[in-house]
């Protein structure tokens, strides 16, 4: 098992946060638009391709935001192991296309408010408790590491 760089994106525009409505098993969640990293891309430019074929929206990343880790284990084996690099960004125009290639879970985009952003069910939990500090930091932020067990 390799780790797996993931881009993602905070983007804020008239008050409210760009993000990913999904489903799986579990139930209905929200994630931050961006996914994986490609051979020989930079995480910007993983960032600005996922955020365009998720959602529609061509974004500038401004900074990196926050840094977070994450190993899921079985109970026999490691499943997983993922960095999470979440950028601030803006949009690039305000003209969406039509998403081009949406990840299996994504049911859809939405612009849900910051304000009560803590009451939504937003994967990975610590980005969601997170997200203000991330905002107002000058610094990019660790948010730490997380080992899952199923």
């Amino acid at each position: 098992m390799y780790i797996r760089n993931s881009s993602k994106a905070l983007i804020i525009s008239g008050g409210k946060l760009l993000l990913n409505r999904c489903c799986s098993r579990t139930g209905e969640y929200y994630a931050l638009p961006g996914g994986g990293q490609r051979p020989k891309e930079t995480l910007e430019e993983a960032l600005i391709r996922e955020v365009r074929e998720e959602t529609g929206y061509t974004v500038k990343p401004l900074r990196l935001g926050a840094l977070y880790e994450r190993i899921s284990l079985s109970k026999e084996e490691m499943t997983g192991h993922k960095l999470y690099f979440v950028f601030v960004c803006e949009l690039e125009g305000t003209c969406a296309v039509h998403p081009s290639e949406t990840d299996p879970c994504q049911t859809g985009t939405e612009w849900v408010p910051l304000d009560g952003i803590e009451y939504v069910n937003l994967y990975p939990l610590v980005i969601r408790a997170e997200i203000r500090r991330i905002l107002d930091a000058a610094d990019c932020l660790f948010l730490g590491s997380e080992r899952r067990t199923f």
